[in-house]
């Protein structure tokens, strides 16, 4: 599947058309979903969330959203992160797994609070769920960063994506605090708060970004230094900003999570036996 194609499609396109689209592209992989409405507590704003259920027992979670901020075409957030997520649910459509299930999150309002994954949170829970992986801006560079809402927990999700990058090659780093720079803090720390400690984001980066943070972790630099500087990073630069354009991104690097997600599910569905 070209992903980068998805990308294209939903770049640019208003909140509700990319809800629309991502219902289309599920329908016409013959992949079925739910939608579950839900309304901002404080403006009484519609918004919906796209959830794809296995049917299973027990189930890994993986999620993006499909909104973006105004002004920006929302390329690598998330547009990157939902064409991933819908190439995993193809993948799994055409090959279930023997003992687990896998169920697909397109959350609504990230960019608004979280309140989209915090409707599911707090109206559906956690029930079947052994985990998430979330994805926040997996278009660009070889490397990828993991982080959550405090401290990375060491659960079975982590270890199984850590292992099939190392046996792939790829540099997988645990980035401090990443959170802090970013207008929400991801979709999966609704499930950290809600006691689900195996959840946790995924972001990809370049070798430009990784040399930027080491300097600026380093414990040299203030916070208002750190945040200055950080938006130079290649991850930055174009993060909520009408530049977040599908030129600034690589098919290889989507690629290449989506085939580390797709191993490590395997993996703990051969290990959950």
């Amino acid at each position: 599947m070209n992903l980068m194609q998805i990308v294209m499609d939903l770049e640019g396109l208003d909140n509700l058309d990319r809800g629309q689209y991502v219902k289309d592209k599920l329908s016409e992989l013959g992949i079925g979903y739910e939608v579950q409405g839900f309304r901002d507590c404080e403006t009484s704003d519609p918004g919906e969330n796209i959830i794809v259920s296995s049917g299973k027992p027990f189930d890994i979670g993986v999620a993006s959203h499909f909104d973006k901020v105004d002004g920006s075409p929302g390329a690598n957030d998330n547009a990157s992160a939902v064409a991933v997520t819908i190439d995993v649910l193809r993948k799994f459509n055409e090959c279930s797994l023997e003992n687990l299930g896998v169920r697909g999150f397109f959350f609504d309002k990230e960019e608004d609070g979280t309140k989209g994954s915090f409707a599911y949170v707090n109206e559906i829970g956690l029930g079947g769920l052994k985990g998430v992986y979330n994805m926040e801006m997996v278009g660009m560079g070889k490397n990828l960063a993991l982080w959550c809402e405090g401290d990375l927990y060491e659960g079975s999700l982590l270890r199984s994506f850590m292992w099939e990058s190392e046996i792939d090659g790829i540099s997988v780093v645990k980035f401090p605090n990443l959170r802090q720079f970013l207008y929400n803090g991801g979709d999966h720390r609704r499930f950290n708060n809600a006691g689900m400690r195996d959840a946790f984001c995924i972001t990809a980066v370049t070798d430009s970004d990784l040399a930027i943070a080491n300097e600026l972790f380093s414990g040299r630099y203030g916070m208002d230094e750190i945040t200055s500087k950080i938006q130079q990073s290649p991850l930055f630069s174009c993060y909520h900003q009408p530049s977040d354009t599908s030129d600034n991104l690589n098919e290889d690097t989507m690629q290449m999570i989506s085939r580390v997600l797709y191993k490590s599910i395997n993996s703990l569905d051969a290990s959950s036996q």
